[in-house]
């Protein structure tokens, strides 16, 4: 078999026509290339799959259903499995109680500085001091308990773990992941079939990094909220784009390094908690 490996030219044909109507499910690109449309009533073979539409609407579906499954084992499974390590949902200490202006500069900026607490203090006819003890308060019950971080971390980590090792017995059995050259064989040139084991894998991450991306409105709000969204989105564009761009070789190989290096950050995470 002869390995061919793209050259630019090959990949920048892929882009060359921004407007094409998203190029991995536009007829124009394949028809340009001489390629077959796999769309056009063609039947993959035995064990595979054309990459479509259908499949971003079951990683949609599964997605709801991962976030099901998620609070019903936070719920039933790791809840239990903190309390017993001792872990409480409460931080302890005395509550700050209601004050509804310092609330609102609370909200506005979860740390305010000795100007704005300076102002606060005077317009809640409050002393400076008495105003620092309140935010600290008011800080450490908006941090999220440790029962609540162990049962996230302890769901993730679950997750992750399956996906690798299901990602690694899929992959154990190719020839491209003992030598990563032949996940080129082809390109761009492809037959756009996909076997079924590598398309389970990709609906798995897909589906729970959707999951991820929604219930992080769901949980409770911390420091590194948006750069944890955008890490969502350029993972899911990173899938998406392997998956239809026919890249979904390589993808796989990625996705199972990344999958292997987050069970060992959930690990230092959840035994940390």
């Amino acid at each position: 078999m002869v390995v061919h490996i793209p050259t630019w030219e090959d990949s920048s044909r892929v882009f060359e026509n921004p407007f094409d109507t998203l190029w991995w499910f536009g007829e124009r690109y394949h028809k340009k290339y001489g390629q077959k449309w796999p769309m056009e009533g063609q039947t993959p073979p035995e064990g595979y799959v054309y990459p479509s539409m259908e499949g971003i609407k079951l990683a949609c579906v599964l997605a709801v259903v991962l976030t099901i499954a998620r609070f019903t084992f936070e719920r039933l499974i790791a809840e239990p499995i903190g309390r017993w390590f001792g872990l409480k949902h409460k931080l302890g200490g005395t509550p700050a109680g209601p004050n509804a202006k310092l609330e609102a500069l609370i909200m506005k900026t979860k740390k305010p500085t000795s100007e704005q607490i300076a102002a606060a203090a005077k317009d809640a006819d409050m002393e400076i001091r008495e105003v620092e003890v309140w935010i600290r308060r008011k800080q450490r019950e908006l941090m999220p308990s440790k029962l609540n971080k162990f049962k996230e971390t302890l769901w993730r980590l679950c997750v992750y773990t399956f996906a690798y090792t299901y990602g690694m017995s899929v992959l154990w059995q190719e020839d491209f992941f003992w030598n990563t050259q032949l996940c080129w064989v082809g390109f761009p040139d492809l037959t756009w079939a996909i076997k079924k084991s590598l398309y389970y894998y990709y609906l798995l991450e897909g589906s729970f990094y959707l999951s991820l991306m929604v219930s992080q409105f769901m949980d409770t709000k911390r420091k590194d909220f948006w750069e944890m969204f955008i890490h969502h989105i350029a993972t899911l564009s990173l899938i998406g784009g392997s998956w239809f761009g026919g890249c979904y070789k390589v993808g796989a190989i990625v996705m199972a390094t990344h999958d292997i290096s987050d069970v060992f950050l959930e690990g230092r995470v959840l035994f940390s908690s």
